[in-house]
């Protein structure tokens, strides 16, 4: 690494690290380093429970569609309820693409296309998701209609 020199210093005396009484004085010496830490192993406990919740979400969307288009008459379905099959539905992509991301270890090859595919469709689904979720919520605040 080169050194100020005291030219240098002149100029940026207001911030020169090294910039004393004695311009041409230099009592600090750093050294600028960079360790490239990657901590794949810490999410190999993590990332099977995004895998877990996600399966918890498509349950809940299976088990809500099937209540819905089983056991309710057709003619007493709204489409409040149709709508809302759509949440846990989503969420549960999300939260399984989420864990897919993590599985890969985000901080090791991001030149693979495999790995920007998946964040590609993360970044999608988010956007969907949320977008949905305010849509939803902001309808139900305004008084949704519920009717057929």
């Amino acid at each position: 690494m080169s050194e100020a020199t005291p030219t240098q210093c002149s100029q940026l005396s207001a911030f020169c690290y090294n910039m004393q009484s004695d311009p041409t004085a230099v009592t600090y010496k750093t050294v600028y380093s960079h360790i490239f830490i990657e901590n794949c192993d810490v999410l190999s406990a993590i990332y099977p429970t995004y895998y877990t919740y996600s399966a918890i979400w498509a349950l809940a969307s299976i088990i809500s569609t099937v209540y819905l288009y089983v056991f309710i008459p057709a003619e007493s379905r709204l489409s409040l309820q149709k709508t809302l099959l759509l949440l846990p539905a989503l969420k549960a992509m999300e939260v399984f693409l989420e864990g897919l991301w993590l599985g890969y270890c985000p901080w090791v090859g991001m030149s693979n296309s495999a790995y920007q595919y998946i964040q590609m469709a993360r970044i999608s689904i988010i956007t969907i998701c949320y977008t949905v979720f305010i849509a939803v919520f902001y309808l139900l605040s305004k008084g949704w209609q519920l009717c057929v």
